[in-house]
């Protein structure tokens, strides 16, 4: 088998695979569409992770990603799943890779502060792997020498913005802005549809300055 289409099947999660003697089944399986379930936590995605040869995944639609924007949800998906190529109909490119990884990597040491790396593996279980990859991004985070060979930092591949629409003014009301961090590859068009759902503003009228 090796395209399997379990869209709107009501699943309300993915098992973590017990390794144990045997090896996991759907050894073939190169393609999985997930849209329209059930599924709540970052760890069904992780769970993934044993279809060594998954390389395509379609996963919308999910409770999982109601609290957060495409350009979150996509790259949390990538940096969780390190032979992914193609996510929802799009190509995974080397660089949205590297960011998003270097990202979650981040991400993960912010929480680490005080954590053996065992206990953060088992919450994040790409997590020594990318800090073998990346070395220490956070530096007051975990104390290692891996930390004297890092290759980059996330400052080079997110950046952080503020967003102000200057529209509520011509209203009378407060400027309203909006802080959030974006990758430095993101496009034009991904840009303004994030404002839409940010600021409500449709994307065909925004002006960017």
């Amino acid at each position: 088998l090796k395209k399997l289409n379990l869209s709107g099947n009501i699943l309300d999660g993915v098992e973590k695979y017990d390794s144990g003697d045997n090896k996991p089944g759907f050894v073939s399986l190169t393609t999985l569409f997930l849209q329209g379930n059930a599924l709540g936590r970052w760890a069904d995605i992780d769970s993934l992770n044993h279809f060594e040869s998954l390389s395509e995944i379609r996963v919308s639609a999910v409770p999982l990603f109601d609290q957060v924007d495409a350009i979150t949800a996509r790259m949390g998906v990538t940096a969780r799943l390190p032979r992914l190529k193609r996510l929802n109909g799009s190509t995974v490119t080397q660089k949205e890779r590297t960011d998003a990884e270097i990202g979650y990597l981040t991400s993960i040491l912010g929480e680490a502060v005080g954590k053996e790396v065992k206990a953060i593996a088992e919450e994040h279980p790409r997590f020594p792997e990318l800090l073998k990859s990346y070395g220490n991004v956070n530096l007051s985070a975990v104390g290692s020498a891996s930390a004297q060979t890092d290759r980059t930092t996330i400052s080079k591949t997110l950046l952080s913005l503020q967003v102000a629409s200057v529209a509520s003014l011509g209203a009378g009301e407060a400027l309203k802005t909006v802080k959030k961090k974006v990758p430095s590859h993101l496009t034009l068009a991904k840009f303004k549809t994030l404002c839409q759902r940010l600021l409500g503003i449709a994307a065909g009228s925004q002006a960017v300055y």
